[in-house]
C-alpha cells in the first residue's frame, strides 16, 4: 500500500519473498526504490489513479523492479485507488513477468 507521495505504507510477505526482505527494510522508503522508474512521476492526480499509470499497467507495460538482493527483473504493476483510515492511497500489485523467479522465491 503507497500513500498518496509513494511512501511504502505496508508490504504483505509474498512482496518481502519476492524482494528478499523483511518489511521493516521497505515500509517508509519511498516506492522508486525498488521501482525506479517511478522516480518523477505523480501516481495519484486528485482523487485517482496517474491516467498513465493506469494506461501502463492496463496494457501490460514491464518494469524494472530492483530487489533489495541486487537482483533485477520485469514485472507488471496493477494499481488500485483506495481509502484507508480516510486517507487516498493505492494499492499496488508486482507481478513478475518471469514465472521461474516466482517459483523459486515462493519455495
Amino acid at each position: 500500500t503507497l500513500d498518496s507521495d509513494g511512501m511504502i505504507c505496508h508490504c504483505n510477505q509474498s512482496v518481502c519473498q519476492l524482494l528478499n526482505c523483511t518489511p521493516n527494510r521497505v515500509i517508509w522508503k519511498k516506492i522508486n526504490m525498488i521501482l525506479p522508474q517511478l522516480e518523477n512521476i505523480k501516481l495519484m492526480q486528485e482523487e485517482s489513479i496517474n491516467p498513465n499509470l493506469h494506461f501502463l499497467s492496463r496494457i501490460g507495460h514491464h518494469f524494472e523492479v530492483m530487489a533489495l538482493d541486487g537482483r533485477r527483473f520485469n514485472s507488471m504493476l496493477y494499481f488500485k485507488y483506495v481509502e484507508d483510515f480516510g486517507k487516498h492511497c493505492l494499492r499496488l500489485i508486482i507481478k513478475p513477468v518471469d514465472l521461474d523467479l516466482v517459483d523459486e522465491r515462493m519455495q
